[in-house]
């Protein structure tokens, strides 16, 4: 387990973890503030390559701003791992069940509640790309979630995995959406908003999909940034200040 200071005003302790549920158990990472008082979390959905560099990253980046951060690795029990390229990153996502993939965030929720240092009404799922879509899908199937938000995640069904604007009537929480204008369909996800009311979809000009990871060639800087900055906006708005659990 480490302990780090940095970006944000808290000292974080942070370590691999065992997310268990039923009779099923899987890895995965977390992070939070050293200060154990009962705070909003973040629930991670990783893309096709599962648990990467960034997701650590960015768990203990959440923590340092006062947030619980838990990212299950969905694909922690698949061997042989995949690798960076979007080839066979797609085809390890094609050999996992998407309803194992939903019972596994649900799994992964319910494991996050029972945390003594997480305020069980507070939690929002985050996905990026495959696990925006997973991210949407979730919060139609699990109500207790708090909020969701889609970092380029498809809003139409492919491999294998259903369709957010087929459920869209389901999703009751606030909702936030990234997305780059050259990737993604923006009548799709101007239809998607349109049918969670409340909900905001931001689309970026001459940005495409993967913009957020700083590890990777598609990374846009200021637009990541803005994005962040906004993500924060939001959370705020939907729990309230996690100054007020320092």
């Amino acid at each position: 387990m480490g302990v780090v200071k940095g970006e944000g005003k808290f000292q974080i302790i942070y370590a691999p973890t065992t997310i268990t549920y039923g009779t099923e158990s899987f890895p995965g990472y977390y992070a939070r503030p050293m200060n154990e008082r009962a705070r909003p979390a973040v629930l991670l959905v990783h893309d096709a390559w599962g648990l990467t560099p960034h997701l650590r990253d960015l768990c203990r980046r959440f923590a340092r701003h006062g947030y619980v951060a838990i990212c299950p690795d969905l694909l922690g029990n698949l061997q042989p791992y995949p690798d960076d390229t979007i080839a066979e990153a797609l085809e390890a996502w094609a050999h996992v069940s998407p309803d194992a993939l939903l019972a596994d965030l649900r799994g992964t929720v319910e494991f996050a509640r029972a945390m003594g240092f997480v305020n069980p009404e507070a939690i929002t799922a985050i996905g990026f790309g495959e696990g925006g879509r997973l991210a949407l899908l979730l919060a139609a199937a699990a109500p207790e979630l708090g909020a969701v938000v889609s970092y380029y995640g498809p809003v139409r069904g492919e491999h294998g995995i259903g369709a957010p604007l087929a459920v869209a009537a389901s999703i009751t929480c606030p909702v936030l959406g990234f997305y780059g204008a050259t990737d993604a369909s923006i009548d799709d996800v101007r239809a998607l908003e349109d049918a969670i009311p409340g909900s905001a979809f931001l689309v970026y000009p001459d940005t495409g999909s993967r913009f957020f990871d700083d590890q990777r060639p598609e990374y846009v800087g200021p637009v990541a940034v803005d994005a962040w900055n906004r993500l924060q906006v939001f959370l705020s708005a939907a729990f309230g200040s996690v100054e007020d659990v320092a």
